[in-house]
């Protein structure tokens, strides 16, 4: 997990144990006092498994508590399967902040930034690929790709 101003950033690969699941709801629920202002909060998952029902539950229980307009939620990942769980939720649960899923990262940090004032999508993207190894965030970087962006 990292941050900028005007973004809060995590990568997850592969299953997301409950303690991992744990500590990136509740990053959403206490979000800093900085961000509370408006800001993106960028979620990646590379080759990830759905969330469990008890992790569904929990980020349902988060979204409850978050005031209105806190944030854009940007989704990013290389999973139809997930894609199709978010989407789900977004049916089920009236979420108070505006969010979207995407295949690759750029297109998800320029849509942030319509809604999120002094977000630099560049800079997120570098720090990104400063903390997170390249083959990890490959599939989601990548210039060309495959489906839906």
């Amino acid at each position: 997990m990292g941050s900028l101003p005007a973004c809060l950033w995590s990568v997850h690969t592969g299953s997301v144990t409950d303690e991992d699941w744990s500590a990136y709801v509740g990053r959403i629920g206490d979000a800093p006092e900085e961000y509370r202002a408006g800001a993106c909060i960028l979620t990646v998952v590379v080759r990830g498994q759905r969330p469990s029902a008890v992790q569904r539950r929990q980020l349902a229980d988060v979204i409850e508590t978050v005031p209105e307009g806190l944030f854009a939620h940007a989704f990013v990942t290389d999973s139809a399967a997930i894609r199709g769980v978010l989407t789900a939720l977004q049916w089920l649960i009236r979420k108070p902040y505006v969010e979207k899923s995407f295949v690759r990262v750029p297109p998800a940090l320029h849509w942030a930034k319509e809604t999120v004032r002094g977000l630099d999508p560049d800079a997120v993207v570098a720090a990104l690929t400063a903390e997170v190894p390249a083959s990890m965030l490959e599939p989601v970087l990548a210039r060309e790709a495959r489906g839906v962006s």
